[in-house]
């Protein structure tokens, strides 16, 4: 959503009224679909005793079945009373995008053709956590499309595939085990870690030619700690030994998308076109 504002910033007709139901519905669609995935995975026996990560509510009997399924059909449908407006403003290409991505949330995990179990999930995940989340901000902020938002949505999903990624290989031995073939769990190791990197090196650098061909060359320092950073975190993935140093990555790695995010918004927001 960050990269989506700053790039309306640069549009005269952009309008600040927008930015909180956008944000809200965005966060209620997230915490749908966790909740959901939650749901799911435990469902399906992807969740069991050997998992290593974050606290699963479902999984760890925090909740009951019954109160997470309830909690995730709540913020879905919280998600489409706060985009009713959203709607209004934007028409119908709102409406199908609002509504694909509470379905897309749900069948990520949910069904016989799950998507996360299918090997599918850094397709959805580029197109809606980065190329759709980036234009529809954009869109509904100024109504107006633009080339550049669908480029800038690029390295946005492949930071937020990447953080799909090091999950998936952290999860590789309990994957195979319950039939979950995410990538990974389907060619390996040695495979997560090459789609890993290149997610990465490809995000910084489609990042560094926005910012080269569209604003000033200036603004390229402000991506700095990104070449650091990017070299450093793929270092440590391949020099990663156990199941525990893949959720150190997959924490460093969610850090390094937030500050990837700050810094690519902030140039493009302090950039002239």
């Amino acid at each position: 959503m960050w990269i989506g504002f700053a790039l309306a910033t640069h549009e005269t007709s952009f309008q600040w009224i927008w930015v909180i139901p956008i944000l809200i519905a965005t966060l209620l669609i997230q915490i749908g679909t966790n909740i959901s995935n939650d749901y799911f995975d435990w469902k399906k026996g992807a969740d069991t005793a050997e998992r290593i990560g974050p606290t699963r509510v479902t999984q760890s009997g925090l909740l009951s079945p019954n109160q997470v399924k309830l909690g995730f059909i709540i913020a879905f449908a919280l998600a489409i009373v706060v985009g009713i407006p959203l709607a209004l403003r934007g028409g119908w290409i709102i409406v199908f995008i609002g509504l694909s991505s509470v379905l897309l949330g749900i069948f990520y995990t949910a069904g016989p053709f799950a998507i996360a179990y299918r090997g599918l999930s850094e397709i959805f995940v580029i197109l809606y956590f980065g190329i759709v989340a980036v234009t529809g901000t954009e869109y509904l902020l100024t109504l107006s499309w633009d080339t550049l938002s669908i480029w800038c949505g690029i390295p946005t999903g492949l930071l937020s595939t990447s953080l799909l990624i090091m999950n998936n290989i952290r999860d590789i031995p309990t994957d195979q085990k319950s039939g979950k073939w995410t990538l990974p769990a389907r060619f390996g190791l040695r495979f997560g870690l090459m789609e890993f990197a290149f997610s990465l090196i490809l995000a910084i650098g489609i990042a560094v030619g926005i910012v080269w061909i569209h604003f000033q060359l200036l603004y390229l320092f402000t991506l700095f700690p990104l070449y650091i950073y990017t070299y450093l975190i793929i270092r440590r993935a391949y020099l990663a030994r156990s199941r525990e140093e893949y959720l150190d990555l997959l924490s460093i790695t969610a850090k390094y998308q937030w500050l990837f995010g700050i810094l690519f918004g902030s140039a493009i927001l302090l950039g002239t076109q």
